[in-house]
């Protein structure tokens, strides 16, 4: 329907020499001045259920989510458009996607009446209408949009015209949520080279370009590829903020949660690790966040045993009992996150078998949220939760609307969190290898998992017809 549009960089960039064989090779690259490696926290996962019957649900890992293309403003908008901030207001917080919608199409008619529908103005305006539409989900729609805007764009102004940055940008997003990974990958690749020819080799504007790319040929089966671009994101960041910059942390944190998704915790414990040497080393750093951190570390050298590098579970440990153990000052964390520490700190210490000092720990936090008056304590205590489970999958699936698969299974939490007499109850779609191959491993994950167990009156039970269901993705056969 729409002439071809040219691919001006659609070879993917050569991958870095860098690869993260092992964490000695993290170390050697990435250095700071303070002697910390440049890391980051992922979360631990800590999974809420339901009421009393007893069910658990675990889906799999969702990945980073993407970033949204932006709207293009246009200064130069003929009296008889709508004024440009509207656009953005009606897409703020999720917005009226349907008015939204009507605005940019009024907004790409009147520009297009006022100069003539192949003018650069016109193509911005279409531009914006294709955004909204990948909103939208109606990404057949955006994708013949952007082409259309880069095609005219491109005989205006030449295959470098910065303009096309956000065009490129949104193409690929929606061909990746179409399932075509390959026309989004060139298309990532075109943004991501115009705006370094634009603006510059290292710039923080280049960062989700990295991460769409990441996800991007992690989908295409190219898992070193994806390493690389999360790589490359993370350097970049360096590059523009400095090594000792707390700054850094978001996407330090980002590319910690990459590895710990695919089980690869030898990196992502370094990665966590040096985080917190980069918030020990700031000014006046957030304890509440460190205490997170220090979680998160220990947490990652319990998945990861073998590792000889970073912060050890036991120091990690001891610093977040001492954060908690300190003296409240004017600025006193809240009670409900105080009650949320204590219990993160219990269940550290759940795992790592010092059942006693965990269930002091867990004491302290319930102390807490009885008195919050809420029903907080019952979700904390009133049902076993998962502490810890090998992962089904590495790499990570890539969410594109598959259909949805699950197995159910039953068990019993002992005393001491572990899973007993599990069987599978059901499993759909029937009649699927996927589907045969995911109950196995679970049932092999879950009698390796350890939970923390249902505690009443500051004692741990046994639960027995403990429900549990996963869900996940199908592969389509094509």
């Amino acid at each position: 329907m729409f002439p071809p549009t040219r691919w001006p960089y659609n070879h993917p960039a050569r991958a870095l020499s860098l690869l993260f064989s092992s964490a000695t090779g993290v170390f050697q690259t990435f250095r700071c001045s303070r002697h910390c490696t440049i890391g980051a926290l992922a979360l631990g996962m800590l999974l809420a259920t339901a009421a009393d019957g007893i069910d658990l649900e675990l889906a799999a890992p969702r990945p980073e989510p993407l970033a949204p293309p932006q709207l293009m403003m246009e200064a130069d908008l003929p009296p008889a458009a709508p004024s440009y901030p509207q656009l953005p207001a009606a897409l703020a917080g999720g917005g009226d996607l349907d008015a939204a919608a009507m605005l940019a199409q009024q907004m790409l008619d009147a520009t297009a009446a006022a100069y003539g529908e192949k003018d650069g103005r016109a193509a911005v305006a279409l531009v914006n209408l294709a955004t909204v539409h990948e909103r939208q989900g109606r990404y057949d729609a955006a994708i013949g949009e952007y082409r259309q805007a880069l095609d005219r764009l491109q005989d205006q102004a030449g295959l470098r015209d910065p303009r096309q940055i956000t065009p490129w940008y949104g193409l690929g997003l929606s061909y990746f949520q179409t399932g075509d990974y390959a026309d989004a990958a060139a298309a990532f690749q075109n943004a991501l080279q115009l705006h370094r020819m634009s603006y510059g080799l290292f710039r923080l504007g280049q960062l989700d370009f990295y991460a769409a790319l990441a996800r991007t040929y992690l989908a295409l089966g190219r898992q070193r590829d994806a390493d690389n671009y999360q790589i490359r994101r993370l350097t970049t960041a360096i590059r523009v903020l400095g090594a000792d910059n707390p700054k850094l942390v978001p996407v330090i944190q980002a590319v910690a949660r990459w590895y710990h998704d695919s089980g690869r915790h030898v990196v992502e414990h370094v990665l966590y690790s040096d985080i917190v040497k980069l918030l020990q080393h700031a000014h006046a750093p957030d304890e509440p966040k460190l205490f997170e951190f220090l979680i998160a570390t220990a947490r990652s050298a319990l998945e990861a045993p073998q590792v000889s590098a970073g912060i050890g579970v036991r120091e990690a440990r001891s610093m977040a009992s001492e954060i908690l153990h300190r003296p409240a000052d004017g600025s006193a964390t809240p009670p409900a996150v105080q009650a949320r520490q204590w219990l993160e700190l219990g269940d550290l210490y759940f795992q790592t078998g010092d059942h006693e000092q965990a269930l002091q720990s867990y004491r302290r936090a319930a102390t807490l949220l009885d008195a919050s008056g809420s029903q907080a304590a019952e979700a904390a205590f009133g049902r076993p939760v998962l502490l810890s489970m090998a992962p089904l999958f590495s790499p990570p699936p890539v969410h594109s609307g598959a259909p949805s698969g699950f197995v159910e299974v039953e068990f019993t939490v002992t005393d001491d969190g572990r899973a007993a007499d599990l069987k599978v109850l059901r499993s759909g779609p029937p009649g699927s290898p996927a589907v045969t191959d995911k109950a196995a491993k679970l049932v092999r994950a879950l009698r390796d998992a350890l939970f923390r167990p249902r505690i009443l009156n500051g004692e741990p039970q046994r639960t027995e017809h403990v429900d549990y269901r996963y869900t996940f993705d199908v592969p389509v056969q094509k």
